[in-house]
Protein backbone atom coordinates (compact mmCIF):
# COMPACT_ATOMS: atom_id res chain seq x y z
CA UNK A 1 0.00 0.00 0.00
CA UNK A 2 1.38 3.66 -1.09
CA UNK A 3 2.07 5.87 1.70
CA UNK A 4 -0.14 8.24 2.81
CA UNK A 5 0.17 11.90 1.48
CA UNK A 6 -0.13 14.82 4.48
CA UNK A 7 -2.56 17.00 3.84
CA UNK A 8 -1.36 20.85 3.34
CA UNK A 9 -2.12 23.14 6.02
CA UNK A 10 -1.82 26.21 3.66
CA UNK A 11 -4.42 27.65 2.72
CA UNK A 12 -5.43 28.53 -1.03
CA UNK A 13 -4.00 31.93 -1.86
CA UNK A 14 -7.71 33.94 -2.23
CA UNK A 15 -8.30 34.52 -5.95
CA UNK A 16 -8.76 37.85 -7.03
CA UNK A 17 -11.82 39.20 -8.57
CA UNK A 18 -12.60 41.00 -11.28
CA UNK A 19 -12.89 43.87 -9.30
CA UNK A 20 -9.86 44.12 -7.00
CA UNK A 21 -7.63 43.44 -10.27
CA UNK A 22 -9.50 47.16 -11.82
CA UNK A 23 -8.67 48.31 -8.28
CA UNK A 24 -5.22 47.45 -8.41
CA UNK A 25 -5.18 49.20 -12.08
CA UNK A 26 -6.58 52.17 -10.50
CA UNK A 27 -3.73 52.53 -8.36
CA UNK A 28 -0.91 51.81 -10.67
CA UNK A 29 -2.02 54.51 -13.11
CA UNK A 30 -2.42 56.47 -10.33
CA UNK A 31 1.21 56.05 -9.12
CA UNK A 32 1.99 56.86 -12.63
CA UNK A 33 -0.14 60.06 -12.65
CA UNK A 34 -2.79 59.43 -14.81
CA UNK A 35 -5.97 61.33 -13.87
CA UNK A 36 -9.43 60.27 -12.61
CA UNK A 37 -10.65 60.59 -16.20
CA UNK A 38 -8.28 58.32 -17.88
CA UNK A 39 -8.20 56.18 -15.41
CA UNK A 40 -12.09 55.77 -15.29
CA UNK A 41 -11.81 55.26 -18.78
CA UNK A 42 -9.64 52.25 -18.30
CA UNK A 43 -10.73 50.25 -15.84
CA UNK A 44 -14.79 51.78 -16.37
CA UNK A 45 -15.03 52.43 -12.91
CA UNK A 46 -16.67 55.20 -11.53
CA UNK A 47 -14.81 58.03 -9.78
CA UNK A 48 -17.29 58.78 -7.50
CA UNK A 49 -16.87 54.84 -5.95
CA UNK A 50 -15.69 55.33 -2.88
CA UNK A 51 -13.26 52.24 -3.33
CA UNK A 52 -11.40 53.96 -6.56
CA UNK A 53 -11.38 56.86 -5.08
CA UNK A 54 -9.40 55.39 -2.21
CA UNK A 55 -7.41 53.00 -4.86
CA UNK A 56 -6.72 56.70 -6.51
CA UNK A 57 -5.23 58.45 -4.12
CA UNK A 58 -3.22 55.52 -2.55
CA UNK A 59 -1.18 55.16 -5.57
CA UNK A 60 -0.87 58.95 -6.33
CA UNK A 61 0.31 59.23 -3.07
CA UNK A 62 2.75 56.52 -3.78
CA UNK A 63 3.78 57.48 -7.28
CA UNK A 64 4.59 60.99 -5.28
CA UNK A 65 6.91 58.66 -2.59
CA UNK A 66 8.45 57.58 -5.08
CA UNK A 67 9.51 60.86 -6.90
CA UNK A 68 10.53 62.39 -3.89
CA UNK A 69 12.66 59.27 -2.91
CA UNK A 70 14.78 59.88 -5.86
CA UNK A 71 14.90 63.71 -5.25
CA UNK A 72 15.92 63.30 -2.29
CA UNK A 73 18.79 60.99 -3.56
CA UNK A 74 20.03 63.26 -6.15
CA UNK A 75 20.23 65.74 -3.53
CA UNK A 76 22.41 64.00 -1.06
CA UNK A 77 24.33 63.09 -3.92
CA UNK A 78 24.76 66.85 -4.80
CA UNK A 79 22.40 67.94 -7.34
CA UNK A 80 22.22 71.73 -6.11
CA UNK A 81 18.60 71.48 -8.25
CA UNK A 82 17.29 69.37 -6.64
CA UNK A 83 18.89 70.37 -2.84
CA UNK A 84 16.90 73.65 -3.98
CA UNK A 85 13.48 71.76 -4.27
CA UNK A 86 13.97 69.49 -1.23
CA UNK A 87 14.26 72.85 0.61
CA UNK A 88 10.90 74.36 -1.11
CA UNK A 89 9.14 71.44 -0.22
CA UNK A 90 10.52 71.01 3.39
CA UNK A 91 9.52 75.07 3.84
CA UNK A 92 5.93 74.06 2.45
CA UNK A 93 5.27 70.88 4.82
CA UNK A 94 6.56 72.30 8.11
CA UNK A 95 3.91 72.62 10.51
CA UNK A 96 6.07 73.19 13.85
CA UNK A 97 5.87 76.40 13.95
CA UNK A 98 5.25 77.86 17.71
CA UNK A 99 1.84 79.30 16.46
CA UNK A 100 0.84 76.25 15.51
CA UNK A 101 0.04 77.34 12.23
CA UNK A 102 1.24 76.33 8.76
CA UNK A 103 3.96 78.26 7.23
CA UNK A 104 2.73 81.48 5.34
CA UNK A 105 -0.28 82.04 6.98
CA UNK A 106 -0.95 84.90 8.97
CA UNK A 107 -3.85 86.52 10.43
CA UNK A 108 -1.65 89.57 10.82
CA UNK A 109 -2.93 91.34 7.65
CA UNK A 110 -1.17 94.31 8.45
CA UNK A 111 2.47 92.90 9.50
CA UNK A 112 2.18 91.12 5.87
CA UNK A 113 1.61 94.42 4.11
CA UNK A 114 4.32 96.17 6.22
CA UNK A 115 6.86 92.84 5.22
CA UNK A 116 5.82 93.29 1.50
CA UNK A 117 5.99 97.01 1.17
CA UNK A 118 9.76 97.45 1.13
CA UNK A 119 9.32 95.25 -2.26
CA UNK A 120 7.77 98.73 -4.31
CA UNK A 121 5.17 96.44 -6.06
CA UNK A 122 2.29 98.58 -5.83
CA UNK A 123 0.80 101.50 -4.16
CA UNK A 124 0.06 101.86 -0.90
CA UNK A 125 -3.84 100.26 -0.37
CA UNK A 126 -3.61 97.74 -2.98
CA UNK A 127 -5.23 94.62 -1.81
CA UNK A 128 -3.54 92.38 0.16
CA UNK A 129 -4.11 89.19 -2.16
CA UNK A 130 -2.83 91.19 -5.01
CA UNK A 131 0.32 92.51 -3.25
CA UNK A 132 1.03 87.87 -2.97
CA UNK A 133 0.78 87.62 -6.49
CA UNK A 134 2.93 90.08 -7.06
CA UNK A 135 5.26 89.15 -4.89
CA UNK A 136 5.00 85.50 -6.32
CA UNK A 137 5.98 87.07 -9.97
CA UNK A 138 8.64 88.40 -8.90
CA UNK A 139 10.08 85.37 -6.89
CA UNK A 140 9.96 83.42 -9.96
CA UNK A 141 11.40 86.42 -12.29
CA UNK A 142 14.14 86.70 -9.46
CA UNK A 143 14.79 82.80 -9.71
CA UNK A 144 15.13 82.56 -13.42
CA UNK A 145 17.50 85.41 -13.10
CA UNK A 146 19.73 82.64 -10.46
CA UNK A 147 19.16 79.99 -12.24
CA UNK A 148 22.62 78.31 -13.32
CA UNK A 149 23.45 78.43 -16.68
CA UNK A 150 23.41 75.26 -18.62
CA UNK A 151 26.24 74.76 -20.79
Amino acid sequence: MPPKRKRSTKKAPAKKTQRTDALDLVETMARLQFGPADIAIATELPASDPDVATAYQRGRLKGETDVRKMLMQMAVNGSAPAQKMVLDLIAANRHDRPDGEPAGHTEDVAAALAHLAPLDLAPDGTPLAELCRLAALRIIELAGRLAPETP
